[in-house]
């Protein structure tokens, strides 16, 4: 939650397209990929960058979520129950 909240201040976001917040996670998550190790074994640094680059990801998806939330408005969730999801 604390990595999550770093970046709580930053603003704008809003304004940046779908293709572009999809090739930013790509961009995090391979970053994420980069550091987990193979096995369970791993150093409190490499936690502590895992637990960063995964922090990271998660920011982008939560700005692709409120993005489509706000564009879509609060219907959002009556269309969702509406079509059975």
């Amino acid at each position: 939650e604390r990595e999550l909240s770093q970046n709580d201040h930053k603003r704008g976001w809003d304004t940046l397209s779908f293709p572009w917040l999809s090739h930013r996670i790509g961009q995090e998550l391979s970053e994420l990929r980069a550091r987990l190790p193979v096995g369970d074994g791993l150093t409190a640094k490499q936690a502590k960058e895992i637990v960063s680059e995964a922090a990271d990801v998660a920011n982008f998806c939560m700005m692709v979520a409120e993005k489509a939330h706000t564009l879509a408005g609060d219907g959002i969730f009556r269309d969702s129950e509406e079509a059975g999801g």
